[in-house]
């Protein structure tokens, strides 16, 4: 959050304006390849025993649904890690690693499964451009790796001084990976625009001034 903060800072100083996309992803926990995730915490570093430990973790799990006094056949869990367990929220960090890697104009801050993507600029409309290329590159990874963006929870904020007047920005689309809107046919859904949103426990608003978040906790 203090990296954040300190890149939104850096641009309203600037006199710029920033885009914020906090990306939400369907059931994140839940969609997990265990063997990718095997590679990826190799590409970390973690190897030998401490891999293996992992892998025995992640792999062969097996699950049974109890209905009144009968149980069904067990199952073989092969994706996701344990929910509310203590390596779940690295499991998924270390699985998004390279998330960043396929952006090329947003910074990008991650904690577990909340992630917010940043572009600054005093032209609105080509921060816009910017923020829909980087979208859409996100979108395809997401693909590759078994992910699934939840373009209904996703939120844009356009974050500037109360100061300065912006144009109000061109819908951003969450386009699906096999999306034809090159061709002038997409029917993908808008990412809604926001003046609030509550980020790592912290409510932002669009003028970055905390009265949303201090409001709220004085009330509460």
């Amino acid at each position: 959050m203090a990296g954040t903060y300190y890149e939104v800072n850096e641009h309203l100083n600037h006199r710029k304006c920033v885009l914020a996309l906090f990306i939400d992803f369907s059931r994140a926990f839940d969609t997990l390849q265990h063997q990718l995730l095997i590679n990826k915490l190799d590409d970390c570093g973690i190897r030998g025993s401490l891999l293996n430990w992992c892998r025995n973790y992640l792999q062969n799990r097996t699950f049974t649904v109890k209905l009144n006094n009968s149980f069904s056949d067990p199952k073989c869990v092969t994706e996701g890690t344990a929910q509310g367990s203590v390596l779940g929220p690295l499991h998924f960090l270390s699985y998004v690693n390279e998330m960043g890697n396929c952006l090329k104009h947003s910074s990008c801050y991650q904690f577990a499964d909340d992630t917010c993507l940043l572009v600054s600029g005093k032209d609105v409309s080509n921060a816009c451009n910017s923020l829909q290329t980087d979208l859409d590159m996100l979108i395809r990874w997401c693909h590759d790796v078994g992910l699934v963006l939840n373009a209904d929870k996703t939120k844009l904020m356009v974050i500037k001084s109360p100061y300065m007047r912006y144009p109000t920005p061109k819908p951003l689309i969450a386009h699906n990976h096999d999306c034809l809107h090159q061709l002038g046919t997409c029917q993908c859904p808008t990412i809604e625009v926001v003046t609030t949103q509550k980020y790592l426990g912290l409510i932002i608003d669009s003028k970055f001034n905390w009265g949303h978040h201090i409001e709220h906790v004085c009330n509460n």
